[in-house]
């Protein structure tokens, strides 16, 4: 779902999917958890503010979480944060920059935070 105004957009995005295995894995892999159905949902929150006609900022957070059928298995969650400003610099560039952080937990636990800068040109 997606509410527009003048300047703001917010969109909220929702799911679940099921993943089911086609063949026993367990028999081919020797792996308990790659015979295992898993259930996947998650949502994103997006908004985005335009901070003038050539500059935009936004920010998003997602959570996804992961749960095998076989209840033994630890679930796994992931939350991810982002913000950034895009702009156009001319009629053929524009250019982003953005900060992102991912945390993990679950069987085993990460977190990862990143800067990411773009910038496109059309020719």
């Amino acid at each position: 779902m997606t509410v527009s105004g003048v300047r703001n957009t917010l969109s909220l995005i929702a799911f679940t999917s099921e993943r089911e295995t086609l063949t026993e894995q367990r028999a081919l892999t020797g792996s308990a958890a790659a015979g295992q159905n898993v259930t996947t949902t998650g949502g994103t929150v997006t908004i985005s503010h335009s901070l003038s006609p050539l500059t935009s900022a936004n920010a998003a957070y997602s959570s996804i979480l992961s749960q095998s059928s076989d209840r033994s298995l630890a679930a796994s969650r992931t939350n991810i944060v982002t913000a950034g400003l895009s702009t156009r610099f001319s009629s053929k560039t524009s250019g982003s920059l953005n900060i992102r952080s991912n945390k993990g937990s679950g069987s085993s636990s990460y977190s990862e935070n990143a800067l990411i800068g773009a910038v496109a040109i059309q020719f």
